[in-house]
């Protein structure tokens, strides 16, 4: 199966579903964090008082294990320097600059992108794996990069490779949020107006029907 043929086979509904909830907790965390309130944002953020603001945390029990190498002061310090940047290539930098144990480029690009999702995108297995389809043309390669990965194999999907992957997805998730857009329309379906939640709602919708 091709590149096109996955992003036209899947349900729109279901990943504007995805859309709006993504949305919604992006609205959540902004307030918080626009307030000041520094353990329900980190809370949020890291996945463990709700799983979709962060997947990449939450699916793997990353909060509590963040936060007891860590504190939530210094997560939401890095929320700030995540605010405040304005070039969206910066953000890996800003990351492995605050040093928490393992809050990097997954977790802390999915802060990013649900703080100002129309400037950042998140850089996890769903995005990158998305990315893959579109670089390889086919899902098949984009598993087997995944297959790879899981298994400790060279692969693009290696963790330590994923600084350098991360304007790469940003690219891919431009050309998906547009395409999606497109087809969305053709199947008459409202499609999500913010850029980078809209392709990440894409690319899980995709990831969870044709990744294996």
């Amino acid at each position: 199966m091709n590149d096109v043929q996955v992003w036209d086979a899947i349900d729109y509904r279901v990943a504007c579903a995805h859309y709006n909830s993504r949305y919604e907790i992006h609205e959540r965390l902004l307030k918080a964090f626009q307030e000041n309130a520094i353990h329900s944002y980190v809370d949020i953020a890291l996945g463990i008082e709700e799983a979709g603001g962060n997947y990449s945390a939450a699916e793997h029990g990353l909060g509590p294990i963040i936060l007891q190498q860590s504190s939530h002061e210094k997560v939401f310090q890095l929320a700030r320097r995540l605010y405040t940047c304005q070039v969206p290539a910066q953000i890996p930098d800003i990351i492995y600059a605050e040093n928490i144990p393992f809050l990097k480029v997954s977790v802390g690009s999915e802060m990013a992108a649900l703080l100002k999702p129309e400037l950042f995108w998140v850089a996890n297995t769903r995005t990158i794996w998305a990315h893959l389809v579109m670089k390889h043309k086919n899902v098949q390669s984009a598993n087997f990069e995944l297959r790879a990965y899981h298994e400790e194999m060279p692969s693009e999907m290696a963790y330590h490779l994923w600084k350098q992957i991360y304007p790469l997805v940003g690219s891919s998730m431009t050309i998906l949020a547009s395409l999606g857009t497109k087809i969305a329309q053709a199947k008459g379906i409202e499609p999500g107006t913010v850029r980078f939640l809209w392709a990440d709602a894409i690319a899980d919708t995709s990831y969870n029907k044709y990744s294996h």
